[in-house]
């Protein structure tokens, strides 16, 4: 039943990848995450979604994406058949998960590893035992995990022999001279757009015309020579010159004209490097540059000058395949450039093993560079290889393309290309352009395209072959490598789909080529081991110019250290960065490259533009993390809501998926990254100019954006907007529909036998307005029959069916809408309903009472809006637009308020924002004021002795008229507004006769009834309903919600004068009906948030500056369950969604699941994976969280723990385990019984384990009785 999550299994075929980006193209989906799993024996593809479409787009697949594929959003909760491979969105699902395998699997031993700490597929890896080893399959690779061993494999990988083929040539002079008796030409791109065609036999005879005026100039062979390569025809000539007379020539591009001399360091420095070579450029390039200081002092050699001598003067050198055939000068980025000295057999021996052995390269070829031209992949990739092949070979210059992107296309269309290269970050590049432009282009000849010069991104890139492949790209012929100049170019070739964690396999090495990882004592480690990427090869450089031959190679070996860190699983080569791009924080190693992966994702982000560099503050032990990015340039980085919620998501990403936090998230504008020749980002620069205090402004201005608490109030106006579908209602029901009218004699049993005849999941049209009474005779019959269908459909799992019901007088919408009162209590219902089976199976419709029969309704496409009203035959939903409430410039505004539940927790709040105004109070209560019970006297009390305060037990709408008239002139206050906070509690399934029920609608509604009299006849007077959040959104307690529903439409068909403003509260913080019940995790379970006195206040007031409107207050716009309300440019959405009732959960003894404890497992079920180090374990952490107890299935994170906590419990348990555990560990195993696991694999030696737990288990002793400590 379960499968291994190998890079065997996982989905690396191309087009589950393109699959997974056109996924993430769909409206409402900010992130896919793919595997491969087995099913009941099958193998199936399965997608897990995540952001606000994602419950629609799973449940309503659309037809492209195919048989074998499941959709899965992260909302719900996962079903038996996938625990192999489920998102781990809260951690005791793990755990849950891991019990299942060895029970399934009958391996006790079987364990299950988070790749990344939250968010990420499990994987069962393999065991590391020699044993195991042996007996495993040798043809199924073994699962990686970064930075482990793979069971003991050398990290030794082998291209094989290197074939030449018959009749090559054995050096580059005798390959330049082949290649001007053929047809190919050179074809040049000029940036005003001509194009220039030169024969290779013309070129030829060019080169030699210049060789003999390098000659006549004193230039012979072995000298060195400096070629501009601003000018392909400049640089063309120059190389095959310098090549066919033995002539070390190197490139260099040019600064502008008119750069300052310090945009010519480079040249100096390079000068420097190759003994004051002379420079060879053009007569125009020459002049412009005269002025210059760097090229006054430089001996200048014109190629117009040069190509005056004649041909047969000039002298071909007789070279040996072992003589340097050119010099290529590395980036300098990391200081002063070297001189990489490569032979004319290193060049042709990359051509015979990549081209030719595993690209077939053959005459039909058509080879683009439009990268610099002083790059390895221009010089010797392109121009070189393409010569020695014998094929046409095209350049353009790099502003030209990146100046409009489109005409990348353009070339390929035009020119056949067939292979290129460009490194990683170009291709979003490409496929903005391939978006935007109307033209259908013609990429069907490109075959290879050769993704280098930086790390790969595997889903950006995707995603941008997705937008290339309309064009006509085949998505395979994308080629990760890894090379440099050392290697002349290309080491390695990969295939996409091959991704372990963050990182993407760049491929075996080539033939001719082996790759080790050594350690830093150059100790060859194991694959799946981090360490030092070396490499054997012919293709290696000979030496660096001026410097001796031993600093190329290892201790006199023939293997190069390349500088970069990896590692080898399956043989193929995974970069993860420079050595100086390795991040050491707080005792954890992290990787640049991955953490830039992670944040790439968010949307926003431009991937073109995000670089992650550490940094260590002034002062500072350890060293930090510092994010630099761009956004996109249609938001712009003065988009300050757009700004805002990427800084935001940066600091959640960081936090969640990777346990770290940072103080350094600088947004930038694009053209403030610098960069490298070919585009690449100097990261080195970018840690200079932190340090230096450059970015001190753009640093401010991303903390004060980020300063405020995330929703802190979550303050939103609803409003209502058309549905985004083109159906409009139509004359007959769809044909996947089924309606069924209720009428006071139907029941339950009728709507159980039409679902259960429904084998094709047909939607139920459940038409209930027979039920509802008009006027306010309400009898409850709809109320109650859709409550016992939903207890009937929850006890029967096989009735999958959506349900939709037809009502009316639900909502009020417009002065012309009619409400009933039972009517109205059924969207708090429904949204219950669908927040407790978390399916979304149930919606409502509204219509108006003269509305057509259900024959005539047919909506398609609400996807997942659970509650649409029909007006005009157009379908409204209900959109919540964020508010900033802002209180700063509010006045008082002295005045007689009426509170209504004014000594209850919220009326209390209400009174003391009221009085912070100046305000006087009349409290209207239902209890006589010598029969208050002792907290509400206190209540009063305090009141009264912050400004004038009457109280009142007003029975009927007379007595409170009189009541308000004698406050009125006791106080010489006008009455200004009245507040309505009265409420009852309710269990949660009361039926619509209890008295319990009708007792709460008489203390909430009754009392609207005296207000509208009272609004009537007080014109002008202000209204506010203080109402909970569980009246739009849906709660635990499905009576409670709907009561709620209905006060909230109520309150709105009171007098239009009055601007009657509703506050719908998800939950004070310990406060009024949540005293004592305030959970913050159940709270975030139902994407709510919990709600300070003081920003409730604070909410208040501002409601009172701004009346008109219904506005909830706590809900989070970026949970799964409300993100498709709120419209905005960035939701990511980041956080755990939901914890279902699971089996085993802890439940109360009625049955029903205590909804705080929902992610800890129950203790029979967990016992047979029980850790018997998880008592010791969890006495620690209660100590560290300063708890009494805690249970050993407890979330370090739900019972009080942060990420400052679980750095330290990390470090004290690396001390006393004698290991490293990294603070992500706690992440990944956030209880005790996890923990415990962990660390008995962590510590190899059983018997030092038992020790150390015996150790503990004293100090503990000592530590509860008070005699020890816990650092003894």
């Amino acid at each position: 039943m379960f499968s291994p999550n190998t890079s065997a299994d996982r989905p690396g075929s191309v087009n589950a990848s393109l699959l997974q980006a056109r996924l993430e193209q769909q409206p409402g989906i900010h992130a896919v995450t793919a595997a491969t799993v087995k099913i009941h024996g099958q193998d199936k593809t399965v997608f897990w979604l995540s952001g606000p479409g994602s419950l629609a787009l799973s449940a309503n697949p659309p037809q492209w994406v195919g048989p074998g594929v499941q959709l899965l959003a992260v909302t719900q909760a996962p079903t038996p058949h996938e625990t192999a491979t489920l998102p781990v969105w809260t951690p005791a699902a793990l755990e849950h998960a891991e019990a299942t395998v060895r029970r399934e699997t009958s391996d006790p031993t079987a364990r299950l590893v988070m790749q990344s700490p939250i968010g990420s597929l499990v994987a069962i890896p393999g065991h590391d035992s020699p044993a195991d080893t042996a007996a495993s399959d040798s043809t199924k690779p073994l699962p990686s995990i970064i930075g482990r061993s793979r069971g003991k494999i050398p990290a030794l990988s082998d291209g094989g022999p290197q074939h030449w083929p018959e009749g090559f040539p054995r050096d580059c002079v005798e390959a330049l001279t082949r290649a001007a008796t053929s047809d190919a030409q050179a074809v040049i791109y000029q940036p005003d757009g001509q194009i220039t065609r030169i024969p290779y036999a013309a070129l030829q005879h060019e080169a030699l015309r210049v060789l003999a005026g390098l000659q006549q100039s004193g230039l012979k062979a072995g000298d060195t020579l400096l070629v501009a390569s601003n000018k392909a025809d400049v640089l063309l000539t120059g190389l095959w010159a310098s090549i066919l007379g033995g002539i070390y020539a190197s490139a260099i591009e040019l600064p502008d004209p008119q750069a300052d001399s310090a945009a010519y360091h480079r040249l100096e420095a390079v000068c420097a490097v190759l003994n004051n070579a002379p420079l060879l450029l053009d007569a125009q390039a020459a002049a412009q540059r005269a002025h210059l200081p760097a090229i006054q002092v430089r001996r200048l050699l014109t190629l117009e000058a040069l190509r005056q001598a004649p041909a047969a003067q000039a002298r071909v050198h007789c070279a040996d395949p072992h003589d340097t055939a050119l010099i290529i000068l590395t980036s300098g980025s990391t200081g002063v450039p070297k001189g990489v000295m490569q032979s004319h057999r290193a060049i042709l021996g990359m051509v015979a093993g990549v081209l030719q052995q595993n690209c077939q390269a053959g005459p039909d070829d058509v080879m683009l560079n439009w990268m610099p031209r002083d790059h390895v992949g221009a010089m010797v990739f392109v121009f070189l290889a393409a010569a020695i092949l014998r094929v046409r070979q095209v350049h353009a210059d790099t502003a030209y393309v990146l100046g409009q992107p489109e005409r990348w296309l353009q070339l390929i269309n035009d020119e056949k290309i067939s292979i290129t290269w460009s490194p990683n970050f170009v291709y979003e590049l490409l496929a903005r352009a391939a978006r935007a432009t109307k033209i259908r282009y013609d990429l069907t000849s490109l075959r290879r395209i050769f993704n280098g010069g930086e790390a790969v991104n595997e889903q950006a890139l995707l995603s941008s072959l997705h937008d290339l492949e309309r064009h006509g790209l085949d998505p395979a012929a994308m080629i990760p490598s890894f090379g440099m100049s050392e290697t002349c170019s290309a080491i390695t070739m990969g295939q996409l789909g091959n991704t372990i964690g963050a990182f993407t396999s760049m491929g075996p090495p080539v033939p001719g080529c082996r790759i080790r990882i050594t350690n830093d004592h150059n100790q060859p480690l194991t694959e799946g081991e981090l360490g030092n990427i070396q490499i054997e090869s012919s293709q290696l450089l000979t030496r660096y110019f001026g410097l001796p031959e031993s600093l190329s190679r290892i201790e006199n070996s023939s293997w190069f250290d390349t500088g970069d860190i990896g590692f080898l699983a399956n043989s193929e080569l995974y970069l993860t960065g420079r050595i100086k791009d390795t991040l050491n924080v707080r005792g954890v190693t992290l990787f640049a490259h991955e953490l830039e992966n992670s944040l790439i994702r968010i949307p926003g982000i431009d991937p073109v533009c995000l670089a992650v560099t550490p940094v260590q503050p002034a002062g500072s032990s350890t060293e930090q993390i510092a994010v630099f990015f761009s956004t996109y340039p249609e938001t712009g980085v003065c988009n300050v809501p757009a700004l805002s919620a990427v800084l935001a998501s940066v600091h959640e990403i960081l936090r969640s998926a990777h346990a770290v936090a940072t103080h350094y998230v600088i947004p930038l504008a694009p053209c403030e990254f610098p960069r490298t020749p070919i585009g690449k980002i100097i990261k080195k620069e970018l840690r200079q100019r932190l340090e230096s205090g450059h970015y001190d402004a753009a640093l401010q201005r991303a903390r004060r954006l980020t300063a405020p608490a995330a929703h802190q109030a979550a303050l939103h106006r609803r409003r209502w907007v058309k549905l985004p579908t083109p159906t409009v209602p139509g004359a007959v029901p769809a044909a996947n529909t089924r309606i069924l009218v209720m009428t006071a004699d139907s029941g339950v049993n009728d709507v159980l036998e039409t679902l259960q005849s429904n084998p094709e999941r047909q939607t139920l049209l459940l038409d209930i307005r027979p039920l509802l009474a008009s006027g306010t005779g309400a009898s409850g019959l709809a109320y109650n029959l859709l409550q016992d269908i939903n207890r009937a459909v929850v006890a029967q799992p096989s009735i999958s069916a959506p349900i939709q019901v037809l009502a009316h007088s639900c909502l009020h919408l417009g002065p012309e809408d009619l409400l009933d009162l039972e009517a109205a209590m059924l969207p708090g219902l429904i949204h219950s309903f669908n927040l407790a089976a978390s399916d979304w199976r149930w919606a409502l419709v509204d219509l108006r009472p003269n509305a057509p029969g259900s024959a005539a309704i047919a909506l398609q496409g609400s996807g997942y809006a659970p509650i649409v009203a029909l007006r005009q035959n157009v379908f409204l939903i209900e959109h919540f637009d964020t508010v900033d409430p802002d209180t700063s410039s509010f006045k008082p505004a002295p005045g007689l308020w009426l509170l209504i539940g004014g000594l209850g927790g919220v009326g209390d709040q209400c009174a003391q924002a009221l009085q912070e105004l100046g305000a006087g109070l009349l409290i209207c209560g239902s209890t006589p004021q010598d029969a208050l019970p002792d907290s509400k006297r206190q209540r009063l009390a305090s009141q009264a002795a912050h400004g004038p305060v009457r109280y009142v037990a007003a029975a009927d709408i007379e007595s409170l008229l009189s009541e308000v008239a004698a406050a009125e002139q006791a106080m010489a206050m006008p009455l200004r507004g009245v507040i309505h906070s009265a409420g009852l509690d309710l269990g949660g399934h009361e039926r619509w006769e209890d008295d319990a029920f009708q007792r709460s609608l008489a203390v909430a509604h009754g009392r609207l009834a005296q207000l509208d009299t009272l609004l009537r006849a007080r014109p002008g007077t202000q209204c506010v309903v203080i109402a909970s959040i569980t009246g739009m959104a849906g709660g635990r307690l499905g009576s409670y919600a709907a009561q709620q529903s209905a006060l909230i439409s109520l309150t709105q068909r009171l007098p239009a004068v009055s601007m009657p403003t509703v506050l719908a509260f998800s939950a004070w913080n310990n406060i009024g009906l949540s005293h004592n019940r305030t959970s913050p995790s159940l709270l975030a379970n139902d994407g709510l948030l919990v709600i300070s006195p003081a920003i409730g206040r604070r909410v208040l007031t501002w409601a009172l500056h701004h009346p008109g409107g219904v506005f909830s207050i706590g809900l989070n716009d970026r949970h799964p369950l409300h993100a498709w309300r709120v419209p905005q440019a960035l939701t990511p959405l980041l956080e755990p969604a939901i914890h279902a009732l699971r089996g085993g959960a802890i439940c109360a003894p009625d049955g029903q699941g205590h909804l705080h404890w929902l992610p800890i497992l129950h203790a029979s079920t967990a016992s047979a994976g029980l850790d018997p180090a998880a008592t010791c374990i969890a006495g620690f952490i209660a100590l560290a969280l300063d708890q009494a107890t805690i249970d050993v299935h407890d979330d370090f994170f739900l019972i009080g723990g942060d990420s400052i906590s679980a750095s330290r419990l990390a470090a004290q348990l690396s001390e006393w385990f004698f290991t490293d555990v990294p603070a992500a560990a706690v992440f990944q195993h956030p209880t005790a019984n996890g923990l415990a696991g962990y660390l008995r694999i962590q510590v190899d030696e059983p018997e030092l384990f038992a020790t150390v737990i015996a150790h503990l288990d004293q100090m503990l002793d000592g530590a509860n009785a008070g005699v020890g400590a816990l650092d003894s």
